[in-house]
């Protein structure tokens, strides 16, 4: 019985290797990673989470090469649980790729892969790429000395022939920078679980940025508990970060991999038929926002001055920051803000927050008070103002035209002209037509070459 087995398993590898090495580099192929398979804590299943089954068995499975278990594949490692995934696989017609998490890691385990894969680690090539399974056990949440070796003989040997790279582990190793403080992947995958264990960014992610080549690395923990996200995208240089999974949320997936000549398409397949996924690229921490809308420019008492971000698809909330005398009310894309009778300057900052994903890089944006930050040493003010038919007249007093930029504000600090202009050569004069101007009070921002002034004009 037992050659019988050794028989098979070798007639299986040799059809593999034999299938890999007379594959075309431009063949479009299909592969399939699912991350925390067992699926929920408190599930009484002993193999594979039973709507990854149901969703697996509604594929044709023609067209995949392969399914990547990243880690905790059974949730208790014994005998009788790998047997269950071993049939569940079978059933559906899927070769699998295992992936060593810490529900799997004991010696029953790394036997189970010792006969697959003949380790905890290893690496082959297919379709002109190059996989790499690497075991984040083996040391806890880091990558061995052993692994480091391995990962950066495999890369050296093969990177001139190959065109993709796609490495596996199962902890979210990358989340050890602080960047990655309020990322809600699984607990111990987490920031703070993190930071004293991963060589990721010393080790691991340096080998990869100098292959040239476009390298994806999978994570599976993530989804398996109430509060994490189930899906994580990155890009650092050519190197993609990508984490997904199941178990324990609504928008539990795995993902579906396609490799052609020219491209990768990931993407996610929710487990429910009623979750609507999203592009991988917008599972990503919040990016800073582009702008700051609102007054550069205003008067001390002044309350209640709007300031806005661009709004942002997936991102429900905004982080408000003040610096100096003036504060602000409601989180939102929008905020009201309050400028003290004391205020002489100040710092607004804005943030993307997602739930899950934490706060973005923070925009800031520097709000000044109406004076003069460039004046004559004579005080004599270089220019003279007059409004006539609804026309702003500026006539500059230098013989040499200068470049000239203008912003009218409503006292309240509504901007309402922001405009470049260039003086006639033989008048050094601007005509700024006000038509739909309103009469009233109105603060005039003037800037003559390297000149600011600043003052109030009455519009009739």
């Amino acid at each position: 019985m037992v050659r019988l087995f050794v028989m098979i398993f070798l007639a299986w590898v040799c059809t593999w290797i034999s299938s890999g090495l007379h594959a075309s580099n431009n063949e479009r192929y299909t592969f399939l990673v699912a991350g925390h398979a067992y699926g929920a804590h408190s599930g009484t299943n002993k193999g594979l989470h039973p709507p990854l089954l149901q969703k697996l068995s509604t594929y044709s499975h023609d067209s995949i090469f392969s399914i990547f278990l990243t880690g905790d594949i059974v949730n208790y490692s014994t005998a009788e649980s790998w047997a269950q995934v071993s049939g569940e696989l079978d059933s559906l017609g899927l070769k699998a790729f295992y992936v060593m998490g810490n529900h799997d890691n004991n010696a029953i385990g790394k036997q189970v892969f010792q006969q697959m894969h003949g380790g905890t680690f290893y690496a082959f090539e297919q379709y002109g790429d190059l996989f790499i399974v690497l075991n984040s056990t083996l040391i806890d949440r880091s990558i061995s000395p052993d692994q480091i070796d391995f990962l950066q003989h495999k890369l050296n040997s093969t990177v001139d022939s190959i065109r993709n790279i796609f490495i596996f582990f199962h902890e979210v190793l990358w989340t050890s920078q602080e960047n990655y403080v309020d990322l809600r992947v699984n607990s111990r995958s987490r920031y703070a679980q993190m930071k004293e264990y991963s060589n990721y960014w010393d080790a691991v992610h340096p080998l990869l940025q100098q292959t040239g080549k476009n390298v994806f690395v999978f994570a599976g923990d993530v989804a398996g508990n109430e509060d994490a996200i189930s899906l994580f995208y990155e890009q650092r240089g050519r190197v993609r970060l990508i984490a997904s999974g199941m178990g324990e949320v609504f928008d539990e997936n795995f993902l579906k991999v396609i490799v052609s000549a020219d491209s990768i398409s990931i993407v996610p397949v929710p487990l429910d038929t009623q979750v609507e996924m999203y592009p991988i690229q917008t599972y990503a921490l919040p990016e800073a926002p582009d702008t700051i809308m609102g007054p550069d420019y205003v008067e001390p008492g002044s309350y209640g001055i709007e300031y806005l971000v661009p709004e942002h698809a997936f991102t429900a909330m905004v982080h408000w920051s003040f610096n100096g005398n003036l504060s602000g009310t409601n989180n939102q894309q929008q905020v009201l803000v309050d400028f003290y009778n004391n205020f002489t300057g100040g710092i607004i900052g804005a943030a993307y927050e997602r739930d899950g994903y934490g706060t973005g890089p923070v925009k800031e944006m520097k709000v000044m008070i109406p004076i003069a930050n460039a004046l004559d040493v004579d005080n004599y003010r270089a220019y003279s103002l007059n409004v006539w038919d609804n026309v702003l007249i500026i006539s500059t007093s230098k013989n040499t035209p200068e470049n000239c930029r203008i912003k009218i504000y409503r006292m309240n600090g509504t901007c309402i002209l922001n405009q470049y202009y260039f003086p006639d050569e033989m008048l050094s004069k601007i005509e700024v037509p006000l038509h739909v101007v309103e009469p009233g009070l109105y603060l005039l921002s003037l800037q003559l070459g390297m000149n600011s002034y600043f003052e109030r004009i009455i519009l009739h």
